[in-house]
């Protein structure tokens, strides 16, 4: 079985690299948020030890997509302008490992920050067409699809781990949230844009009703915020401010003011409301649910971010110590992709990457205008992908979550890249012809 699986994770993805860049892709995409740890087991004995299937699945990613990268690098240097703070990332990520204490935790994590970025060059290097923005949205649809049955059914079945949600188990609750973050933005802006309604009406209520049903909190506000991003950039603009302010006014009543969620948000929560939040606003972050959040965060920073806050104590430190001195019924993850890059990679890692995030998401709403009406719904779902992911990020562990959620936010990225790239040759001939008709 562990041959299998290793097989499927990582011989495939080679296989199709040398083949085409466009089946790696699509494979990719396909089997994204697929549970195989459901068929195969969480952890696969390897000769290199046991490992986790996901991480696999994301060595299997890198090689095959390092490989589109290596063979077709001339169709990505023009895009360089686009990912060069995400390249500077790299590099200090990269850097980091020389001071870090266990340079195979170090290592593992580079795998996993490089991994989208691999996955994003693999997608600039295909050229994509039309017909390769469809098989993308085919695939989300049909893993939301297959993602739901299999919780609807293990849900009937009492098969759940953890207090009830609504999950697949192997994936868990938060890992099967990130992944519904990414239908909900693309329903939502297929919807707004007015194509194909039906299916992705269908689509979008399937994916909120699982996301409520999940109880992941952070995921809920994030794919509220990318749908109201998605909304605001659709509205005149005499009617954007309004907008956000009732919108924002009912996310923060959906927290405070039902019961469903005020249980998973607060303790005490009899006296929680909307008007307490801003009568006593100590009172709310006192009685604030963070499942131990903040103890363990004030833990890794005073041990790995205090010594030495401009550089950190390299990359890897948090995952080594969790994984090898916290004791099994503690917490695995840090659980916050800004506590991680403070501790591991200093406030100049974690300034870079939100500078990278920051530029990206103002250069795709300020591209939204510029794209073809029929592509629109690219650069939407794009924008409130970046958003949602950002913001998951503040609670959960984002980077880890490569196959499941980061590919997707990444694809959207280098699609809309590709789009620009393509209007603003269009726009260069067309002035060139009325240059010379001139």
């Amino acid at each position: 079985m562990s041959f299998i699986i290793i097989i499927v994770s990582c011989l495939i993805p080679l296989l199709l690299a040398i083949r085409s860049p466009r089946w790696l892709i699509y494979y990719l995409l396909c089997t994204g948020a697929l549970p195989f740890g459901m068929i195969f087991g969480e952890d696969v004995f390897t000769p290199f030890g046991r490992l986790n299937v996901l991480s696999l699945r994301g060595l299997g990613l890198i090689i095959g997509c390092g490989f589109v990268l290596l063979t077709n690098f001339e169709e990505v240097i023009p895009y360089w302008r686009k990912w060069i703070m995400w390249a500077l990332f790299l590099l200090w990520c990269a850097a980091s490992i020389f001071w870090s204490e266990n340079w195979i935790y170090g290592l593992r994590m580079f795998l996993k920050v490089c991994a989208p970025l691999f996955f994003a060059g693999a997608v600039i290097a295909m050229k994509p067409k039309e017909t390769d923005y469809k098989i993308g949205e085919s695939a989300i649809f049909w893993n939301l699809i297959v993602l739901a049955a299999i919780a609807v059914i293990c849900k009937l079945l009492g098969i759940v781990s953890f207090n009830g949600a609504l999950t697949v188990p192997s994936h868990g609750a938060a890992v099967f949230a990130a992944f519904l973050m990414i239908p909900v933005a693309l329903a939502t802006a297929k919807i707004v844009c007015g194509q194909q309604r039906i299916k992705w009406i269908i689509a979008w209520l399937i994916a909120v009703s699982c996301l409520i049903a999940a109880y992941g909190r952070t995921p809920i506000a994030a794919s509220a915020i990318g749908i109201i991003a998605i909304i605001f950039c659709c509205l005149p603009l005499i009617l954007r401010a309004p907008f956000v302010v009732t919108s924002s006014f009912l996310t923060l009543l959906i927290f405070l003011d039902i019961d469903y969620f005020k249980h998973r948000m607060f303790y005490k929560n009899a006296d929680i409301t909307f008007f307490k939040l801003f009568s006593d606003p100590r009172y709310i972050l006192d009685h604030l649910d963070t499942s131990g959040r903040f103890n363990l965060w004030n833990t890794l920073l005073k041990k790995f971010y205090d010594p030495d806050p401009l550089f950190g104590s390299g990359l890897g430190a948090t995952e080594s110590y969790l994984h090898g001195v916290v004791s099994a019924s503690s917490a695995r993850a840090v659980h916050s992709e800004y506590i991680r890059l403070s501790c591991e990679t200093g406030w100049v890692g974690l300034l870079i990457f939100i500078t990278a995030g920051i530029v990206t998401i103002l250069t795709i709403y300020f591209a939204i205008a510029k794209l073809p009406a029929n592509y629109k719904h690219v650069g939407l779902t794009t924008l409130a992908l970046l958003l949602s992911y950002f913001i998951f990020c503040a609670t959960d562990n984002a980077i880890n979550y490569v196959n499941v959620l980061t590919i997707y936010v990444f694809y959207y990225i280098a699609i809309s890249f590709c789009l620009l790239r393509q209007n603003d040759s269009k726009l260069n001939r067309a002035n060139d012809m009325t240059q010379y008709a001139a």
